[in-house]
């Protein structure tokens, strides 16, 4: 079993069985905001503040606040990924 990311939105997962390769290409699945603030909120974030559409998360140990655009259906992976890389989450 192998996975190799083609950028941020597609994936394939090579399957090695008995002898046959099997492929599989797909798209990855885009966050909810809304997952990504119960993620924060599990490692320790709590909401310091909303400034417009972004709530801002700050962790009682450490100074980084992270901004949250949220409520929002669909984020952006790279978004997703910067916000969970400044979380320390990644």
């Amino acid at each position: 079993f192998h996975t190799v990311c083609l950028g941020t939105l597609f994936y394939i997962v090579l399957i090695c069985v008995q002898g046959y390769i099997f492929v599989s290409i797909g798209k990855e699945v885009e966050v909810q905001s809304r997952q990504l603030v119960k993620e924060l909120e599990a490692d320790g974030w709590v909401l310091d503040r909303v400034t417009g559409s972004h709530h801002m998360f700050k962790h009682p140990e450490k100074s980084q606040t992270v901004p949250v655009p949220h409520p929002k259906k669909d984020l952006p992976l790279g978004t997703v990924k910067a916000i969970r890389k400044l979380a320390g989450l990644a």
